[in-house]
């Protein structure tokens, strides 16, 4: 129940970021217009992976514990590997150079945002082939009745 309220939830921010103004208008200058969509952009692609990694775990939910810890350790990684990404795009400095005129700035400020749009694409598609791998092992451990070894029991004193 916890797991179909954080989809509607992740849903509900998704629509939220897509019918946000696009334009700029609050933008109040050239080059913050650009950090935004970039900085939008990063907020879509950390949806998206959220997102699919909550659907990869609903559509092959681990059945031990190893295995739970397993992709608890994938999805953590692929968010530090993305917060990495997101954190270079908002770091490199800029192309845009002041004596450049406006068309020119226009143009390298839409190479610049398709090329951070590419790179988050790129490690969606990433992260998604890695989460399918994850699932597709834990199917096969089922197929042939492989069972993780169980945690050993915690003993407790008597105090």
């Amino acid at each position: 129940m916890a797991s179909l309220a954080s989809w509607r939830f992740s849903v509900l921010a998704l629509a939220a970021i897509l019918a946000a103004p696009a334009n700029g208008a609050e933008a109040p200058a050239g080059g913050s217009l650009q950090q935004n969509q970039i900085m939008r952009q990063q907020q879509q692609d950390t949806l998206q992976l959220r997102m699919l990694q909550q659907q990869r775990s609903l559509q092959s939910p681990p059945s031990g514990a190893r295995q739970l810890q397993d992709q608890e350790r994938l999805e953590i990684n692929q968010r530090q590997r993305q917060q990495e990404l997101q954190y270079r795009q908002g770091t490199e400095p800029s192309t845009i150079q002041p004596d450049d005129n406006a068309g020119v700035q226009r143009a390298r400020a839409e190479r610049n945002r398709l090329e951070a749009k590419e790179e988050g694409e790129t490690q969606l598609r990433r992260f998604g082939d890695e989460l399918q791998r994850g699932a597709d092992s834990r199917r096969t451990e089922k197929a042939r009745g492989e069972v993780q070894a169980p945690e050993p029991p915690v003993l407790l004193k008597d105090q």
